[in-house]
């Protein structure tokens, strides 16, 4: 998994940095992830004022989650709950999808 984090005008502490690092981590040991993309921004005029966005690039469409929020850790862990709920949806979709699925007989013809 290739990771960038783009800091608009924020410099997040180590820590929210390891947070990322590590929840994404975890994301591609349950599905394969090609590349996250983390930006980071400090909107000095908006209310709620820090926003992250993530966007994940992974087999099928790619998932893209943002949220704000008034300190960037909160900001960061409401982006990347988004994204996890989003792939969770989306892993269930697929399985759903198998279960419908008839079973063929060798022949072409189901049971």
């Amino acid at each position: 998994m290739k990771l960038l984090l783009h800091h608009g005008n924020v410099r997040p502490r180590p820590s929210v940095e390891r947070l990322i690092e590590r929840r994404l981590l975890a994301l591609s040991a349950r599905q394969r992830l090609e590349e996250a993309i983390v930006r980071l921004a400090d909107e000095r005029e908006a209310t709620p004022r820090y926003r992250a966005s993530v966007h994940l690039r992974v087999p099928g469409p790619d998932i893209h989650a943002a949220a704000s929020d008034h300190t960037v850790r909160v900001a960061v862990e409401k982006a990347l709950a988004a994204a996890e709920a989003q792939m969770a949806a989306h892993q269930g979709r697929r399985v759903a999808r198998r279960r419908r699925q008839p079973l063929l007989a060798p022949g072409g013809r189901s049971w």
